[in-house]
Parts: structure tokens; C-alpha cells; sequence
């Protein structure tokens, strides 16, 4: 007898798991569709919800009555206007070149260009000056502080030597003091051995 055979558990789990035709795509899309307008056309023949009514404006206010103005006088025109013919065009000033000649205007730009450029010169002049100064003044300082800090040392050395020679004085001092000690101890011993 033959073994029974099962579907594999893809298969039992979704049954399009394994294979999915393009018939099978086609049946789900007409499906949808079906339900889509299906839907649809049921909602068409719903009435919609009606729009709310419109509030009630409130009732504006009366004008209030305006109070007696006297009665205005003809206009009168500004003292500086220009009076001329109605409609025609105000007379066209031209304003570009009413301050400077025009054969003065060139040499005022190339006295602007010479005068600037005598400035950026004094002013790169002063500051080459000023750099070399600070570099002296740094020079000196440097030097001077050499030669205050050799002084110091100096005098230090100089301190340290006589300190020095000051603890040499005195360990000798101690010394002869010791010996002159210990020859007394030895003289009164000596002394007290022949009495005895």
C-alpha cells in the first residue's frame, strides 16, 4: 500500500502561497472593483447631511448724526507748485551731472585715486615703523632682562660661596674646640691616675 501523500504546510496555510497566476491576479482585481462600485452606488442614492442653517447676523447699528461742519472753501494751491497748462508733462530735470562738469569729473576721480593711495602708503610707512619699534623695544627689554637675570645669578653664586665658606669656618672652629676638649679630658685623667 502505498504512503498517503499531504500538502505541504505553505499550501495549507494560503492556498495562492505557492503559485499566483496572472488569471488569479485578474479575478482578484475584478473582485475589488465589483465590491468598489458596488459601494458606491449604494452611497449615490444616500442624501448627504444638510448644511447647518446660517446665523442670524445682528441688526448694525444706526449711524451716528454727524455734527455741522462749516462749509469748505475752495482749494487754493501750494505757494512752490508749478503752474502750467493741465495735462501737459512737468519740465524734465536732469540731475546726474548739474553738481560737476563733465571734463572736471575725470580728474576729480584720479585725484581720489592718487590720494588714496598716498594714504594706504603712510599708512603702510607707519605701520613698518611702528613694528620696527616694538621690535627694538622687545630687543631691549630681552637684553635687559639677561642681563639683570646674569646679575641675579651672581649674586646668588656669590651668596652661595660665602655661605660656603661660612659652614667650612665654623666646622673648623668646632673641630679645634673637640680637640682642645679632648686633650683636657686626657690631660685631667692623666692627672688623676699619678694622685691616685
Amino acid at each position: 500500500m502505498a504512503a498517503p501523500s499531504f500538502p505541504s504546510l505553505a499550501a495549507t496555510l494560503h492556498p495562492h502561497s505557492t503559485s499566483f497566476t496572472s488569471t488569479q491576479e485578474l479575478a482578484h482585481r475584478q473582485q475589488y472593483f465589483f465590491w468598489k462600485n458596488y459601494r458606491n452606488n449604494r452611497l449615490k442614492h444616500i442624501a448627504p447631511r444638510p448644511l447647518p442653517e446660517p446665523a442670524v447676523a445682528p441688526l448694525p447699528t444706526p449711524p451716528a448724526p454727524m455734527p455741522p461742519m462749516p462749509a469748505a472753501s475752495a482749494p487754493t494751491l501750494p505757494p512752490m507748485q508749478v503752474v502750467g497748462q493741465p495735462g501737459s508733462a512737468p519740465p524734465k530735470v536732469d540731475m546726474r551731472n548739474s553738481m560737476v562738469d563733465r571734463r572736471k569729473r575725470n580728474f576729480l576721480v584720479l585725484d581720489l585715486l592718487v590720494s588714496s593711495r598716498e594714504k594706504s602708503k603712510d599708512l603702510l610707512v607707519s605701520s613698518r615703523e611702528k613694528s620696527i619699534d616694538l621690535l627694538v623695544s622687545s630687543r631691549e627689554k630681552s637684553k635687559d632682562l639677561l642681563v639683570s637675570s646674569k646679575e641675579d645669578s651672581k649674586d646668588l653664586l656669590v651668596s652661595s660661596c660665602g655661605i660656603i665658606n661660612l659652614g667650612k669656618k665654623v666646622e673648623e672652629s668646632s673641630c679645634i674646640y673637640y680637640k682642645k676638649l679632648r686633650a683636657d679630658y686626657r690631660k685631667n685623667v692623666t692627672e688623676n691616675h699619678s694622685t691616685s
